[in-house]
């Protein structure tokens, strides 16, 4: 009894949490999206028994399977056996593995699908950057690209910095995912050498292979703007910050540089379809979040987390009696959902998790909250080039990688937030109709203003409020920039 009532609460990690989560999907959903559930479940490393869950779950995965067949073949009297519904079903799954660049060879027991085979084509190329301010057409000229590219049967590999503005590009994935990057950079490990590195050894089969040129020889395009926030370094100096940044690389001498300076995001009305209010600091975005749901009338669910140490040796044993569950459920840190998740049905709320690029859901997509279930929710996509889309989001295992906490510890929740507002890091390289700029303390590092203020394609749908340090309005505010950032760009 006691265990079936943690359970019913979602205050224990076991895998009949996602079954239950597919068994309660399947029944508003179709099963083209329980198996995306599936598959999310399965890459996120969420599910310690796969095969176990597939097994209890196959049924429901594979509920539409018969009736497409029968609309492929144009045969309504078509019959499959289980065994054979079943292997459509695991080649459906497989097929969205390959996408994140997994099979279902590396989940085993799983049972296995037809395998599939490719092969890629390569050319010599140059390394080029191509700089411009935020809506000088960087995003044009990438999907232009990658369409001219790929009309002649080339192939583009479009790759990100961070799973929001992957969301931008056709085809996407960020460089953590495409390189096998480390999210936790450490000194063996550079963000900009390991696609130098990566690609060289790849190249080396390759006819066209050149040891003297960046990248084994292949063709690769950078874009950026150094006006925007540079990488995040936590407790590190300006000068580290600067230091991190591609034009330190030992790979910028061989960098051709294209300067665009026309700002088009003035000249092209693109239209989005959302409002925020954005701001550096999360009590503020909080503050905000939490006055416009009190709003809204309709009925709240409460979800709660499970919160429990990590079991490796960076916790010593004593640890486990020094931080109780009432303690880890008090941590709140950035990117991590909180214990006590409300929601209503129509809030806005914001992954923090890249859970499904492929159909949009990155960290840093906005959902609206349609249907509540216990261990899953369905949202509409509202970000992005899925707009519209219905997603189901399913609790996820998640371990802050914040060092400010204390100890190593992980909290199974859904990876989304309520976001009515968001931060100002947040929201670059979004355009939006309109933007509410909230700022009671001054912006803090390297053209986060600049950034603020280029989300919007006309002055008139810009509002900002400012205070000084006594919480009256002001009229100015001092604009933070790097400007040694800039010493190897030629304007």
């Amino acid at each position: 009894m006691y265990r079936d009532a943690c359970f019913a609460l979602g205050l224990l990690q076991d895998d009949k949490e996602f079954i239950d989560a597919i068994k309660e999907a399947s029944s508003w959903a179709s099963g083209s999206y329980v198996r995306r559930l599936f598959v999310i479940l399965l890459i996120s490393n969420n599910i310690s028994r796969p095969e176990y869950v597939w097994d209890r779950c196959w049924y429901e995965l594979s509920d539409d399977i018969l009736y497409r067949q029968r609309t492929i073949m144009n045969m309504r009297e078509l019959t499959m056996s289980d065994d054979e519904i079943k292997q459509l079903c695991l080649m459906d799954i497989d097929k969205i593995l390959h996408s994140y660049g997994k099979t279902l060879k590396d989940y085993p027991p799983m049972p296995l699908a037809t395998e599939v085979d490719s092969s890629l084509l390569t050319e010599r190329g140059s390394f080029f950057f191509v700089y411009g301010h935020g809506g000088t057409g960087k995003i044009f000229l990438w999907n232009l690209m990658s369409a001219e590219i790929r009309s002649r049967g080339d192939i583009v590999l479009n790759v990100a910095s961070s799973g929001i503005a992957s969301l931008l590009l056709p085809d996407r994935r960020t460089a953590h995912s495409r390189f096998k990057i480390p999210l936790n950079i450490t000194e063996d490990s550079v963000r900009y050498e390991v696609p130098d590195k990566c690609l060289g050894d790849i190249m080396r089969c390759s006819p066209t292979y050149s040891k003297d040129l960046p990248f084994g020889g292949k063709m690769v395009v950078l874009g950026g703007d150094f006006r925007q926030i540079l990488p995040v370094i936590p407790r590190e100096s300006r000068q580290d910050i600067v230091h991190s940044t591609v034009n330190s690389s030992y790979l910028w001498k061989f960098c051709q540089v294209t300067i665009w300076m026309v700002n088009l995001r003035y000249v092209f009305q693109e239209i989005l379809l959302f409002l925020l209010w954005t701001r550096h600091l999360m009590n503020i975005v909080e503050e905000v979040n939490n006055h416009l749901m009190a709003i809204i009338p309709e009925g709240e669910k409460l979800y709660l987390s499970s919160d429990s140490i990590c079991m490796d040796e960076e916790n010593m044993e004593s640890q486990l009696d020094l931080y109780g569950p009432e303690l880890l459920n008090s941590i709140n840190c950035s990117g991590l959902p909180p214990h006590k998740l409300i929601l209503k049905i129509g809030v806005p709320m914001m992954l923090l998790r890249n859970i499904d690029q492929f159909s949009g859901l990155c960290n840093g997509t906005r959902l609206q909250v349609r249907k509540f279930g216990n261990h899953v929710i369905e949202c509409e996509v509202l970000t992005g080039n899925n707009i519209g889309h219905i997603a189901l989001i399913p609790k996820m295992n998640m371990v802050p990688t914040n060092e400010t906490v204390p100890v190593r510890f992980q909290r199974r929740q859904f990876p989304i937030i309520v976001s009515f507002a968001m931060t100002i890091n947040k929201s670059q390289g979004q355009t939006l109709s309109h933007v509410g700029l909230c700022l009671p303390k001054p912006i803090f590092t390297h053209d986060q203003l600049y950034v603020a203020l280029s989300r919007v394609k006309s002055k008139r749908n810009l509002k900002v409020l400012l205070m000084n340090h006594v919480g009256i309005s002001a009229n100015s505010i001092i604009n933070v920039v790097y400007r040694e950032v800039f010493e190897k760009i030629v304007f």
